[in-house]
This record gives structure tokens, sequence and C-alpha cells, in this order.
């Protein structure tokens, strides 16, 4: 037993609510107190895995699960889940090509959270989590969406203006622009605190580049990684000299949600627009 009369490994009797903050029997549907409907054990599973995995990171857990979610929708809109994604299916749900982000601009939006094979998410998720969750802390939940939503869009922008001069530009998509921007956010808060280890910071993110250039099998975009990077170290920069105040944080609160409910806007203007 332990000093609260729990023995390690069974369940206790009763569940929180996480509305009033009440307690209730562990089998009730709906709070006894504000009435309002209790979770399921599914869902409390569910978070008690995203606690451990994402360490409290809500943006960072949130982004990966509107990979996942996207990536599944691609493989159904495909045929099945075992089946290739080819380049009709990628731009019905929002990838870029050629000079069709000029044509509409809200795909270097819906571009960030498509991908063409399980490696491509696979590896992006992994950087997202690995970078993502000591970057959210650092910079705060509102910041960091920022910054990843506008490095990634920012990045495919680059891509753009590149392959207007150099085309031909193949079908993109992908997390990464916005990952190379956390990358880039890391040098330029190192820079802002006058933190010497920023080249070493600096140094990492450009063999993180060329581990991705070198992957085999994928159409690496090098043009978005260098446009989500140096738009990072951008953003990072101005996030630290810009400081926290209750006005700041209310107003990055705000452009955040913004911009996250305008990139699933852009996903669904894609789709069916």
């Amino acid at each position: 037993m332990t000093g609260s009369g729990i023995r390690r490994g069974v369940e206790p009797a009763s569940k929180l609510c996480p509305y009033c903050g009440r307690l209730n029997g562990r089998a009730e549907a709906r709070c006894g107190h504000c009435g309002r409907r209790l979770p399921a054990e599914w869902e409390l599973a569910l978070a008690r895995f995203g606690a451990r995995a994402f360490g409290g990171a809500t943006a960072t857990a949130l982004f990966a699960a509107l990979s996942i979610a996207l990536y599944l929708a691609l493989l159904v809109s495909a045929g099945g889940l075992t089946a290739p994604v080819g380049g009709r299916t990628a731009l019905g749900w929002g990838a870029l090509v050629g000079t069709l982000g000029w044509r509409e601009p809200w795909r270097h939006l819906s571009a960030i959270f498509i991908h063409f094979g399980l490696l491509h998410v696979g590896f992006n998720l992994l950087a997202l989590v690995s970078f993502g969750r000591m970057l959210e802390h650092a910079l705060g939940t509102a910041r960091f969406a920022l910054l990843l939503l506008l490095c990634g869009a920012l990045g495919f922008l680059a891509s753009d203006l590149w392959y207007a001069w150099f085309p031909p530009q193949q079908i993109t998509g992908g997390l990464s622009g916005g990952i190379f921007g956390l990358l880039g956010a890391e040098v330029g808060l190192r820079i802002a605190a006058r933190d010497e280890s920023w080249k070493r910071s600096a140094v990492s993110a450009l063999g993180y580049a060329v581990v991705m250039a070198l992957i085999p099998g994928q159409n690496v975009n090098n043009a978005a990684h260098v446009g989500g990077l140096l738009s990072g170290g951008a953003l990072g920069w101005a996030f630290s000299r810009a400081g926290a105040s209750p006005a700041l944080d209310r107003l990055f609160s705000g452009a955040a949600l913004l911009l996250s409910l305008s990139t699933l806007g852009a996903i669904a203007l894609a789709r069916w627009g």
C-alpha cells in the first residue's frame, strides 16, 4: 500500500471531471456535479500517452496529429492504406507544384501537412517531436505555433521563388521547412542572447540539412529548407528581443489561433475549392 492507500498497478476508484475538478465514480459517464460528459477510458489512456510522449507540448502534439490524420486521408483517397500517394492525390489535398502557389497562395499553408510516403511523414514527425517539445517549452505554445506555420509557409514561398528562376519544380509538401525553422530559431535565440554556442547550433542545422538531402528515394526541396531555416533564425531572434508581457502574450495567442484556423481553412479550400 502507498501512503494514499492505493496499491501500485491498481486503477483508482474515481476519476476527475476536467471541467469542474470534482471527483466521480470511475464507471460514471457524466459528472454528478456539473452534468458534463466524463472522458472515456480510451480518452484517458490517450491523454496519458500524450503527456508521456509530448511532455505537455500541446502544439507539437496537435501538429503531429494533423500530419498523421492527413497522411491517412491521403492513403484512403489514393485507394487504401497500402496504396502509394500519387501526385494527383497530393495536389487534391493541398500540395504545391510549379506556379500553382502564385494562383492559390493558401497552398503555402496546406502543403505543410502533406506527405508522400511513410518514410517522409515518419522522419518529419520524429524531427518535430525531437525539436518541437524543447522549443515549445522555451517559447510558449503560441509563439511556437506561429514559428512552425510561418516558417513552413515562408519555406515554400522561397521554393516558389527559387524554381521560378531554376525550373522545374516538382510536387512538394511536408513539415521539413517548418522543422528547419525550428532549427533556425534556436540559432536566432542564441544570437539574441549573445551565446557563442549559436555557431554549434548552426553547424548542427546544416548537418541535418545534409542528412535530409541524402535520404534515398525522396524528392528533397532544399530551397524550402533554406527558406525555413533563415526565416526561423529571424523569428527566433525577434521573439527573444520582443521579450514577454501579458499584452504580447495575448497578441501572439490571437495570431497563432488565427493562423492555425487559416491552415485548416487552406486544407479545406485545396480539397473542396
